[in-house]
């Protein structure tokens, strides 16, 4: 009997042949929902995975998004950029990032804003003046002020932490 085996194709298959009986959209409606619940059945009974579509944005737009936020981390890129490159509206791009990503581009930006800043203050000399527009702010003190918030230290603080720690362990 193979597929039909299912008690589930089996009713399905039944329903579908009820409804060619009957016209208009309800009964094309009833004949989707048996063609899906058939497919459905099938991909169980073959092992196949089978779960709910990935929301969000398609991985390719989410890839060239990140893509062009980590390039143009000195520059403030605007949401209309953004949803250019993802083909969509700005309002629309911005619900799929926070799907895609679980924040908003804003938010995703300073992030990693912020994560360069950590690395740049950790690996150079640079001044912390550079290094705020290295990553995107106008002048030292907007870099403080984010930096604070997000790190609970200042850049000063963070680096003078950040080379006691490696400095101890390159004692040991």
């Amino acid at each position: 009997m193979g597929a039909f085996a299912s008690q589930t194709i089996r009713s399905a298959v039944r329903n579908l042949w009820a409804l060619c009986e009957e016209e208009g959209a309800p009964s094309r409606l009833l004949a989707r929902a048996a063609g899906c619940e058939i497919l459905a059945e099938l991909c169980r009974l073959g092992g196949a995975p089978f779960g709910p579509a990935r929301a969000g944005l398609a991985p390719w737009a989410e890839r060239r998004c990140l893509d062009l936020m980590r390039a143009r981390l000195s520059e403030d890129v605007s949401l209309d950029e953004l949803a250019a490159e993802a083909r969509l509206s700005p309002f629309h791009f911005a619900r799929m990032f926070k799907q895609s990503v679980g924040v908003p581009p804003r938010v995703h930006l300073t992030r990693l804003r912020m994560e360069k800043a950590c690395e740049l203050l950790a690996l150079t000399d640079l001044p912390i003046t550079e290094i705020a527009q290295e990553v995107g702010y106008s002048s030292n003190q907007v870099l403080a002020r984010v930096f604070v918030k997000h790190q609970r230290m200042t850049p000063s603080d963070y680096r003078r932490a950040v080379r006691v720690k490696t400095s101890c362990s390159l004692e040991r």
